[in-house]
C-alpha cells in the first residue's frame, strides 16, 4: 500500500464538505498539484492560505493524502471506510463498507450507505480507497 494524494474531484468535494487540515500539496483551478514548499517556502499549506488565495481570485483546493482525508472523515464526520481484499482468481479490492457512526446522528447509529453507489472491484487498494472516499464525502452536509 502506498499513501497517495487524493484526486482532483475528491479534493473539490472535500473542500465543499469543509476539509481544513494543513496539507503539503494543493490543486490549482486547472487540477495541477502544487507543493507548499515550492510556492510558500513552508512545509504545509494551511486552510488560511487557501482561503487567502481565493480572495485573490485564485481557486485552490487542499490536496491531502488518502489516509489524512480518511482520518478527518472518521474524526470529524464519524464516517468510516472499510476496504476488503477479494481473490477472484487474482487479488482485487472492494469498498466493503462505508458507514456513519457519529454523535451528530444519534450516538451509536450505524448507517450504511447504499452499496450500489460505491461497489465495484479495483485492481489496487488505493483505487478502492479513492472511490470509497469520494462516495463517503458525497452525502455529507
Amino acid at each position: 500500500m502506498e499513501d497517495q494524494l487524493i484526486t482532483f474531484p475528491t479534493a473539490k468535494l472535500a473542500k465543499e464538505k469543509g476539509f481544513d487540515l494543513d496539507s503539503q500539496y494543493c490543486y490549482n483551478s486547472d487540477g495541477e498539484v502544487e507543493g507548499a514548499f515550492d510556492l510558500t517556502g513552508q512545509e504545509y499549506f494551511t486552510d488560511e492560505e487557501i482561503l487567502n488565495a481565493a480572495h485573490n481570485g485564485e481557486v485552490t483546493y487542499l490536496c491531502p493524502t488518502q489516509s489524512l482525508l480518511s482520518r478527518w472523515l472518521r474524526e470529524e464526520k464519524g464516517v468510516h471506510l472499510r476496504i476488503q481484499a477479494v481473490l477472484k482468481p487474482h487479488l482485487l479490492y472492494q469498498v466493503d463498507r462505508v458507514y456513519l457512526n457519529s454523535p451528530q446522528h444519534n450516538v451509536g447509529a450505524n448507517i450504511t450507505f447504499p452499496r450500489h453507489e460505491w461497489s465495484g472491484e479495483y485492481t489496487t487498494y488505493e483505487e478502492a480507497v479513492e472511490k470509497g472516499l469520494l462516495h463517503s464525502l458525497t452525502p455529507l452536509k
